[in-house]
């Protein structure tokens, strides 16, 4: 149980930072009973002593055999990169051609900065004047659903419609399979533009 509990901390590491992962394996490590409560608290006291770490308030040690959920903020497990998340061709472009531009336009370090090349140009959607030649159901889906939108123009001509989402943080794909092994339900919060927090759908991460 404490190599798990180590393995659910080392992968949120990338994540969440030193201080959230901690949290995480401290969470993971076995559940005290009531009458051994104190010996438990010991025992990890001593344990997080060896590795450089001071419990300034020695109860909390004793309520952690409660922990049963993980609540990650939505903000920590995106990069400030992005990636080419859904494209729609508009009436009259080739959708090979087309992908094959974007991608080649793309930078995923910058997604926000008009580039250009050959006559083609990738940039927000709302900063190209360019021709629009209409939707077709794709693209209207990717313009009523939002998000960062780029438009790629074939000369003066929009030729698609792109959105853009952060790239994944590195190690997010291990965190559910963390929280998993030490029988932790996993809980994704986002903040809404009025500045609440607001839950995702949650997964029970239950013992295999």
């Amino acid at each position: 149980m404490l190599a798990a509990g180590a393995a659910a901390g080392a992968a949120a590491v990338p994540v969440v930072g030193r201080k959230r992962a901690a949290a995480l394996a401290l969470s993971a490590l076995p559940k005290a009973p009531g009458s051994g409560r104190e010996g438990y608290a010991a025992q990890l006291g001593r344990m997080l002593a060896r590795r450089g770490v001071i419990a300034m308030d020695r109860s909390v040690l004793r309520d952690l055999d409660r922990i049963d959920t993980v609540v990650l903020d939505a903000a920590v497990l995106g990069s400030d990169r992005g990636v080419l998340a859904d494209l729609a061709p508009l009436p009259g472009a080739d959708p090979g051609q087309v992908a094959a531009r974007a991608f080649e336009l793309f930078d995923p370090a910058a997604s926000e900065r008009l580039q250009h090349a050959d006559g083609w140009r990738l940039g927000p959607l709302d900063r190209l004047d360019v021709d629009d030649p209409g939707d077709t159901p794709d693209s209207r889906r990717l313009r009523d659903s939002g998000g960062n939108l780029l438009g790629l123009a074939d000369g003066d001509t929009l030729a698609a419609v792109l959105r853009v989402d952060p790239e994944p943080a590195p190690g997010v794909d291990a965190l559910p399979s963390a929280a998993r092994q030490a029988g932790l339900r996993l809980v994704v919060a986002a903040t809404t533009p009025g500045g609440s927090v607001s839950p995702t759908p949650s997964c029970r991460a239950a013992p295999s």
